[in-house]
């Protein structure tokens, strides 16, 4: 996660370690500010981006050192914000200036590289960022806005969008949180993480609707 104070602009980038002591918490030395980032599904890698549209950076966390950042724009010329990492190894994220305009972009692993970024969900309309895949659902998570003032309401808020539909992609509105940030699915835990942009909160799976029962989600498509 990300800290500021004045500044929004200004983020510097902290990682918390849950133990049975409870909760540490660490600064990721020689890294900041950021934009936004992303810690790796095991936990030892993190991805930032630098600016809303990159570039973007990874660190790796090994043998309880962190290495110096390198550049993942430099080397695969991969781009964009709000970065997420999928079980796989593919980086998910948000590109206002895509190819095929705003919205949610994969670059897949190549090996131990990246490919080059493709669009996975750009909608006709809106805005649509955060993306991260929940293995809950097998669902694409983003956070939607499709107005001017990004209030939380019937439409803005947090979206499951299915993929791989012979029709195409189809998206509906969650039960639960309202329009936040970062959303991340923890099975583990049974828990929907995510950030009003002050506090880190969460909501169980089965509230946000996310047990595998659509429950009074509203589904529109493409």
């Amino acid at each position: 996660f990300a800290r500021y104070g004045d500044d929004w602009s200004e983020k510097i980038p902290f990682v918390a370690r849950l133990t049975d002591d409870g909760w540490g918490v660490e600064r990721i030395p020689g890294v900041g500010p950021v934009y936004n980032l992303a810690v790796s599904p095991d936990g030892e890698r993190v991805v930032y981006a630098v600016g809303s549209n990159g570039p973007l950076l990874q660190v790796r966390y090994e043998e309880g050192t962190w290495s110096e950042p390198e550049s993942l724009t430099a080397q695969y010329g991969v781009s964009g914000s709000y970065p997420a990492l999928t079980d796989a190894g593919d980086l998910l994220v948000y590109k206002s200036d895509g190819s095929a305009g705003n919205g949610i972009y994969v670059a897949r692993r190549r090996g131990e590289g990246l490919g080059t970024n493709a669009p996975l969900y750009v909608p006709d309309e809106g805005t649509t960022f955060d993306g991260v895949v929940s293995s809950v659902d097998e669902a694409l998570l983003v956070t939607r806005c499709l107005d001017d003032v990004c209030d939380p309401g019937d439409l803005n808020g947090v979206w499951a969008v299915e993929l791989g539909v012979p029709e195409g992609p189809t998206a509906r509105k969650i039960a639960a949180p309202p329009y936040v940030w970062g959303v991340q699915p923890v099975e583990a835990l049974r828990l929907l993480v995510f950030t009003d942009g002050e506090d880190i909160l969460a909501v169980p799976l089965e509230a946000a609707g996310l047990s595998g029962r659509a429950n009074e989600q509203q589904s529109v498509s493409r």
